[in-house]
């Protein structure tokens, strides 16, 4: 697909074209320097933020599960589609070679 060529889709009628946008709210991060950023393992976490992780953890959990089972889903059609495919190989090889030797023998006929 050509990035460029991707049309924009028109900006929804309840907004004008014209209106400004409101300014942040919060100062441009490229005029001041970023503050030294710590990794999650140096910080300790306070109580309040124990629950909130483990939620999101157990769905990351869950998620993984589902698209585990989802990938051996795909993996085992997979598997079904190919075999179905080379029978289908298989089975026209041999009909094209019946075929050639019939028109072998009405060629030797003629």
């Amino acid at each position: 697909m050509n990035i460029s060529s991707t049309a924009v889709p028109p900006l929804p009628s309840s907004i004008p074209p014209s209106s400004p946008v409101p300014a942040p709210s919060t100062p441009c991060l490229s005029r001041q320097p970023s503050p030294p950023m710590s990794s999650p393992m140096s910080a300790p976490l306070s109580s309040d933020d124990m629950p909130s992780t483990s939620v999101a953890m157990g769905e990351v959990v869950k998620l993984a599960k589902e698209q585990t089972a989802l990938l051996k889903t795909v993996a085992e059609d997979g598997k079904v589609l190919t075999t179905e495919v080379v029978n289908a190989i298989k089975e026209q090889s041999s009909d094209s070679k019946e075929f050639i030797n019939l028109m072998k023998s009405i060629l030797e006929k003629m």
